[in-house]
């Protein structure tokens, strides 16, 4: 339980950082802004003001709704609309609890992974828009680090639900009530 609250705890941080991140800066930005840039960072359109940081406080709610969401989901969902590996081990009365705060957990930090990514997308835009950058500087690196980030993450989620562990498998075989000889 409590690894489930320091995910929630991260994940609710870095959703406030953007919120607050958007209002620090809605009166510092000038009137037009540019809305976005090109591939090689040099502003490409322009809009208003407010309808940028209209846009940045619905993305991080509508991906803060999204991923609190799907973490609900996890622990609250029947087992058989799980696609795990070894469903039926995972999901098992003695081990289903785990599972699923697990998996809430790792969304949740998938989550505040995502939410620190758009924060540092929007703050780019706020540096150009400042007069601090004259193009967004550093964007590409950004998004392959979270894509590796991610990539790395749902590797991990793979690695542990692909196979059973070994220990785990021979202690509910010792520790089982059809095992226990008098």
């Amino acid at each position: 339980m409590v690894r489930r609250q320091i995910a929630a705890l991260a994940f609710a941080v870095s959703v406030g950082l953007g919120l607050s991140h958007a209002l620090c800066y809605s009166t510092q930005l000038p009137v037009q802004v540019a809305s976005h840039c090109d591939a090689t960072g040099a502003p490409a359109a322009w809009t208003a003001r407010s309808t940028l940081i209209d846009i940045q406080l619905t993305v991080i709610t509508v991906l803060a709704a999204a991923f609190a969401l799907l973490a609900g989901i996890l622990i609250k969902s029947p087992a058989r609309w799980f696609s795990l590996p070894n469903r039926q081990w995972w999901l098992a009365p003695e081990r289903s609890d785990e599972t699923r705060c697990d998996l809430a957990c790792r969304i949740l930090w998938l989550g505040t992974v995502t939410q620190i990514f758009v924060l540092d997308l929007f703050h780019h835009a706020v540096r150009v828009n400042r007069g601090r950058a004259p193009q967004q500087e550093n964007v590409w690196p950004d998004v392959i680090g979270f894509l590796v980030l991610v990539g790395i993450r749902f590797g991990l989620i793979l690695l542990r639900y692909a196979r059973r562990p070994a220990a785990a498998s021979s202690i509910a075989r010792y520790c089982s009530p059809m095992a226990v000889r008098v």
